[in-house]
């Protein structure tokens, strides 16, 4: 289940909340109570494949 906090909780813990992001956490930020976005860790880059040569 997603841990929702309202905007102004998000900006005075943004670091303490990217470091739950990264752990797995899905954090969603409301403004006026209603969700707005979601705060998910960014998947690593696919490695290309390089043609050989």
């Amino acid at each position: 289940m997603p841990h929702t906090v309202n905007l102004h909780e998000a900006k005075a813990q943004l670091a303490a909340l990217v470091d739950r992001a990264i752990h797995g956490e899905e954090i969603i930020i409301a403004k006026d109570g209603q969700p707005k976005a979601r705060l998910v860790p960014v998947e690593p880059p696919k490695a290309e494949s390089k043609p050989a040569g």
